[in-house]
């Protein structure tokens, strides 16, 4: 039986950070899901690291590849993707353990395309700002999904959304653009769908790190 949720994470050279975020989806409340952990062309501890978690859960797959870029590493993912349902985690962020439950239970609720949740942003390990989208559940149709996406009041990033598989199948990651893909992929999902569910909720932690070329944001 396939999982629920497929979560999808590029990786480059973060030795110092994603066992955070792997050990916190492992941790999930909704057991069935599976990890797949993008190594893109790594040069510090990082396969290794990677690796030894494949090695001791069976619901973590590790994928190595040359360096490509955070598209074409996110690209890797959705293509390997198993489950009915997929989303997508930085290296060095952090999600809440009932967050992929939450979103999912959403989603086969609402009969949902795409679910859309708020986040938390760190700044620093001392600072946080929750980004709420709604105090309620919004069920948008197409139209009012891209008109909310357009004025913003939808974020740009994959990692605060659960796209449904068998309707953004025709959706790729533009590989020619190494900085800010989900911007293009987003806009693509939402253009194809014809569910688009606004959820309260801010457990996905997004870390601000100026350094990482993997987590250059547009919120």
């Amino acid at each position: 039986m396939n999982p629920k949720v497929s979560v999808i994470v590029p990786v480059y050279n973060g030795q110092d950070t994603i066992s955070t975020m792997v050990d916190s989806l492992l941790n999930q409340t909704l057991r069935d899901i599976e990890i797949l952990l993008i190594d893109d062309g790594s040069t510090d501890k990082t396969p290794a690291i990677l690796d030894s978690y494949g090695q001791k859960d069976e619901r973590v797959r590790v994928f190595h590849k040359p360096n490509g870029g955070v598209a074409m590493a996110r690209q890797l993912g959705v293509n390997n993707a198993l489950a009915d349902y997929s989303i997508h985690a930085d290296a060095d962020d952090w999600v809440e353990a009932d967050y992929y439950q939450y979103l999912y239970d959403v989603a086969v609720r609402c009969n949902a395309d795409i679910v859309c949740s708020g986040f938390t942003l760190n700044r620093g390990y001392d600072e946080m700002l929750k980004n709420s989208l709604t105090d309620q559940k919004l069920v948008l149709n197409h139209q009012e999904g891209l008109i909310a996406f357009l004025k913003s009041d939808i974020d740009v990033h994959t990692c605060t959304k659960l796209f449904c598989k068998t309707t953004i199948n025709c959706i790729r990651f533009n590989t020619d653009i190494r900085i800010g893909p989900d911007r293009w992929f987003t806009f693509d999902s939402i253009m194809q769908v014809d569910c688009v569910v606004l959820v309260d909720g801010s457990g996905y932690h997004y870390y601000m790190n100026p350094n990482s070329v993997m987590h250059n944001i547009e919120l």
